[in-house]
C-alpha cells in the first residue's frame, strides 16, 4: 500500500458520513480524560518541602529527619560552607562528597571553607566538584 493510497483512504473517511460520529466519541473521550485529571489533581494533599534548621537538629516538613549513615553534623556542615579532611591525609572534602565517609572520626578536620583549607596546605579531592 502506497502513501498516497493510504492518504486517500483516510480522507474518503473523514469525508464521509461517520465524521460526525467519530467526532463525537473523540470529544467525549478527551473531556473524560480531561476532568478524570482534574479531580485527581483537586483531591492531591499539600506539599511543603521546607528544611529548617532548629537547635542542633535539622528537621523537614515540622519533624527531625537523618537520612541513613547521614549525621545532623555533616548536614550543619554542608549549610555552613564548611570543608573536612584527613588529618593524615592532603585532600580536603566537602560534606556532600563520598570520600568523606572514609575518614575516621577521630581524624576528622573541619574548616570553615575551602580557601581555609588551602592555606593549611589541602588540595580539594579529585572525587569532589
Amino acid at each position: 500500500m502506497s502513501i498516497h493510497t493510504f492518504l486517500a483512504k483516510i480522507k474518503s473517511f473523514w469525508d464521509g458520513e461517520s465524521r460526525g460520529d467519530w467526532l463525537g466519541v473523540i470529544i467525549i473521550v478527551l473531556v473524560a480524560c480531561a476532568s478524570f485529571g482534574l479531580g485527581r489533581l483537586s483531591k492531591m494533599p499539600p506539599t511543603d518541602d521546607t528544611v529548617a534548621i532548629v537547635g542542633s537538629v535539622m528537621t523537614m516538613n515540622g519533624s527531625a529527619t537523618a537520612s541513613k549513615g547521614a549525621s545532623t553534623t555533616a548536614s550543619l556542615l554542608a549549610s555552613s560552607g564548611a570543608v573536612v579532611a584527613s588529618k593524615n591525609g592532603t585532600k580536603y572534602y566537602y560534606p556532600s562528597c563520598s570520600g568523606i565517609s572514609r575518614i575516621a572520626a577521630e581524624n576528622k578536620v573541619t574548616f570553615a571553607s575551602a580557601q581555609e583549607a588551602e592555606v593549611a596546605g589541602y588540595t580539594i579531592a579529585s572525587t569532589c566538584k
